[in-house]
């Protein structure tokens, strides 16, 4: 059996930065001969390529690309929506079913949550460490290796509005205590983030710096 990566993001993009990233990533781990799949919602630049109610009525809450039709990555897209608050971000919905359904089909080896603020790094966690509690009331699962990459914005005054900076800090305090306990890594871009992040709990030996590649 082979060893097979997915990077979990809330939606595609041609131009924004952290869903590159986490795009790039599965076609770095695809170079290193891993098979590898984003893990993404229905939309791509905040417009849906399925319908919402197309994965309600399907047999399973997602739908695998080998070749996504906007980014030519392999790709499962979930059952999803926008939401309200917090701004800009989709949350997947009955996102620890949908992981237990992916890991019985494809198999999860590795995973990698990106960015802050939604729900899919929240329910990871909570997915590997019920995985790891299972292990040690010995019922049997295999190793899976999880990190997690927040690409980091310091909630400073100036720049964001009050309403969501203070949220941005109530969200750093209570999920990324629970992702750091749960994660194997946390990947950061420069060292003054990995800083940041053992500041905000994380322990030092987590903390690897990724460089970015195309």
């Amino acid at each position: 059996m082979g060893f097979n990566f997915f990077s979990v993001m809330y939606q595609t993009s041609k131009s924004k930065g952290q869903e590159l990233v986490a795009q790039r990533m599965v076609k770095w781990a695809i170079k290193l001969g891993y098979k590898s799949y984003l893990i993404t919602s229905i939309y791509h630049d905040n417009e849906p390529i399925i319908r919402e109610r197309e994965l309600e009525l399907s047999e399973k809450p997602y739908q695998v690309f080998e070749k996504d039709p906007k980014i030519d990555l392999p790709t499962v897209r979930v059952l999803s929506r926008k939401v309200n608050w917090p701004p800009r971000r989709i949350t997947f919905r009955d996102f620890i079913n949908i992981l237990n359904k992916i890991d019985e089909e494809l198999g999860i080896n590795f995973i990698v949550t990106h960015s802050t603020l939604w729900n899919g790094p929240e329910d990871a966690a909570k997915w590997i460490m019920w995985r790891k509690l299972m292990g040690t009331i010995n019922v049997n699962q295999k190793k899976i290796v999880y990190g997690h990459m927040s690409h980091y914005q310091p909630p400073e005054p100036g720049r964001y509005d009050p309403i969501e900076r203070t949220y941005r800090m109530a969200w750093n305090m209570t999920e990324l205590p629970s992702i750091f306990k749960a994660a194997d890594l946390i990947l950061v871009v420069t060292g003054i983030e990995g800083e940041d992040m053992i500041t905000l709990g994380a322990n030092p030996k987590q903390i690897y710096i990724y460089f970015l590649e195309d």
